[in-house]
């Protein structure tokens, strides 16, 4: 009896992975955008969240947006964590940086983009890490010179068709 069992439930799944998702004509033309703008180094990326080394993750009830423009970044986000050097005069807002960025990298993998860039703002540096998917969300992780690091998540502004 058990056997029989075990046999209809293997035979189950075996057949439930036969009629799994395939990409929709939807889905490829999102990845389209995606592999355009990120190749193109202009796009914009909408945070939605954000999750503080302490305290867990929060929904951000504001616009933030984290624009990429040739080979320059802008964002204003918010951020809760610790600093670890406060340098003398240093306002300490979340992360605003309008600059030009360096060490610009953009690899693809599997499933989604990986980007990495450094950017200054007066004396603090920040090195991003951008892992963009090909459904257009987007996972962001900053590091500080001054700061403790801090993780966002949002989704890539595509065009609307």
């Amino acid at each position: 009896m058990k056997k029989i069992f075990f046999l209809i439930a293997l035979c189950c799944l075996s057949f439930a992975g036969l009629h799994a998702a395939k990409p929709s004509k939807q889905d490829s033309v999102i990845e389209q955008q995606v592999r355009e703008a990120v190749e193109s180094k202009n796009y914009q990326i909408r945070v939605e969240e954000i999750f503080p080394p302490i305290n867990g993750e929060r929904y951000l009830t504001g616009i933030y947006l984290l624009k990429i423009y040739n080979d320059s970044a802008y964002t204003q986000l918010p951020y809760f964590g610790t600093f670890h050097i406060t340098p003398v005069g240093f306002d300490a807002y979340g992360l605003w940086f309008a600059n030009k960025y360096s060490d610009y990298k953009a690899e693809i993998k599997k499933d989604h983009y990986y980007v990495f860039f450094r950017i200054k703002n007066g004396m603090e540096q920040y090195d991003a890490y951008i892992y963009i998917y090909f459904d257009g969300s987007v996972q962001l992780s900053f590091n500080s010179s001054y700061r403790s690091g801090i993780r966002y998540s949002g989704h890539l502004i595509l065009p609307k068709e």
